[in-house]
C-alpha cells in the first residue's frame, strides 16, 4: 500500500476562505431579513420627521420674485402633498442584493476551485 500522489485528498472545505465566506456572508443575510421590518419601521420614521422639516423650511421662506403662488410650487415638488406615497429613501434590499451576489460569485469560484485537480507528477 503505496500512497500515491494522484490520490490524495482534497484539503478540508475549513482551510478555504471561500467557505468561510459563504458561512459569514449567508449569516449576514440572515441577519438582514430578521432586521428588516424593525429597520423600516425607523426608517418611515425618520422619512417622516425629514419630509416635515423640509415643509416647514419651504414655508418660513418668503416666496421669491417672479413665482406666483408658493403652494402650487411646493406641491409639485412634495409627493407627500399631492397624495403620493413616496418610496423609502434607505433601504436593505440593495445591500442584500449586494452579498447576495458576492455570496453567489464566491460560491462559483469555490465549486471551480474544489473540482479542479492538480497536475500529474511527470506531465
Amino acid at each position: 500500500m503505496s500512497s500515491d500522489p494522484a490520490q490524495k485528498s482534497p484539503p478540508p472545505l475549513s482551510d478555504s476562505p471561500l467557505f468561510w465566506l459563504l458561512l459569514f456572508g449567508s449569516a449576514a443575510i440572515v441577519a438582514l431579513v430578521l432586521i428588516e421590518p424593525k429597520f423600516a419601521q425607523r426608517e418611515a420614521r425618520l422619512e417622516r420627521m425629514y419630509r416635515a422639516r423640509q415643509r416647514a423650511a419651504a414655508r418660513a421662506q418668503p416666496p421669491r420674485a417672479g413665482q406666483g403662488s408658493g403652494a402650487t410650487d411646493r406641491a409639485a415638488e412634495d409627493p407627500a402633498a399631492t397624495g403620493e406615497s413616496p418610496g423609502p429613501i434607505v433601504s436593505l434590499r440593495s445591500l442584500a442584493l449586494l452579498l447576495a451576489g458576492i455570496l453567489f460569485a464566491a460560491a462559483c469560484w469555490l465549486a471551480v476551485v474544489r473540482r479542479r485537480r492538480p497536475p500529474e507528477p511527470g506531465t
